[in-house]
């Protein structure tokens, strides 16, 4: 299946990586695990004189120091601004990938082969990229729209079950956010053209993130406070899980959400069983430091009903440590 728009050609379906044609010299970004899964098979549509580079995997390699390692052995490799550059891998790869080749002599055409549930539906649809800070996460970005994304639902029978995780978290946010019935297909390739379908749709209605496309947010400003909390030692997707669960609940306590709904929400989220020690105090330290603060008011997107968002609503802290609070003692929450 071939969805296209501006910018982007996307390819999804077994053999979707058969859409390689690039004639020349490319660079292959990937991570040491994925590169020994799946590097060689890439490498082999690719010119042999084609520069790979391989990093450690996680989100310790999303940082400014990777990057201009990264840089180095571009400009060694004399690579020019008509070189295709590709990755290979989940969220990370996705992200650090499309950020060097974004800056790389103001830009290289951009093909992500996404290997993770959570890329395929999240980090390679949108073109968002960005790395790491050791305080904040995604501090440093940029918007770098790829050539091509080629997705083969066959590669994810090599994931673990926590990466898939990871995906599902994507996939339950958008059925809460935007598109209700993904949260009643059982077919793992409908969900993933399905979730793609309705991030395009929202991407498309608001490309910069002015209005609409704030509530793919809804989850993200407590779970990324956890990931920076936890040193990023917990896996994204159970760290987004868990702030669904307290950003809902956060709805739910400011009456935008009715309790039918935020039922439906807590059940959707309950079978996820994460083992994870929240600091309610240390995750308000690193909420600060969101980058939707403004002038110390922090804005987000809100539950009005499964589906439906309210975007940009003024949130006052003390009521938002009561949701971090309460989702602290999860699994042991109860409604």
């Amino acid at each position: 299946m071939l969805f296209s728009n501006a910018s982007t050609d996307i390819f999804i379906g077994n053999g979707a990586l058969s859409k390689l044609s690039f004639y020349g010299k490319a660079v292959l970004l990937s991570d040491k695990t994925v590169f020994h899964l799946h590097g060689k098979q890439v490498l082999s549509y690719l010119c042999p004189s084609s520069l790979p580079l391989v990093v450690e995997p996680g989100e310790q390699s999303k940082t400014p120091a990777v990057v201009s390692t990264l840089r180095d052995a571009m400009v060694s490799a004399q690579l020019n601004r008509g070189i295709p550059f590709i990755t290979l891998g989940g969220g990370v790869i996705t992200d650090l990938g499309g950020y060097v080749s974004g800056t790389y002599m103001r830009g290289l055409d951009l093909t992500h082969i996404p290997t993770t549930l959570l890329g395929m539906v999240d980090a390679a649809i949108g073109s968002k990229v960005a790395i790491n800070h050791a305080k904040a996460k995604n501090v440093f970005g940029l918007f770098y729209p790829p050539k091509q994304i080629l997705i083969d639902p066959n590669i994810l029978q090599t994931l673990p079950k926590q990466e898939l995780e990871n995906g599902e978290a994507e996939i339950i946010k958008m059925g809460l956010i935007y598109a209700p019935k993904l949260l009643k297909i059982t077919s793992l390739q409908e969900r993933i053209i399905e979730s793609i379908q309705a991030k395009i749709a929202i991407v498309e209605k608001d490309p910069y993130g002015d209005a609409l496309r704030t509530i793919l947010n809804f989850g993200h400003t407590v779970g990324h406070a956890i990931e920076a909390s936890c040193s990023f030692q917990i896996a994204h997707g159970r760290a987004i899980i868990l702030g669904m669960l307290a950003e809902g609940y956060l709805s739910y306590l400011l009456k935008r959400l009715s309790y039918q709904s935020w039922q439906i929400v807590y059940s959707v989220l309950k079978p996820f069983q994460i083992d994870c020690d929240i600091k309610p105090q240390k995750i308000m330290e690193f909420i600060s430091m969101d980058k939707k603060m403004d002038k110390n008011t922090l804005y987000m997107p809100l539950l009005r009903d499964i589906g439906d968002v309210a975007i940009h609503q003024k949130i006052e802290k003390k009521v938002l440590y009561q949701a971090v609070e309460w989702v602290s003692t999860w699994p042991a929450i109860k409604l």
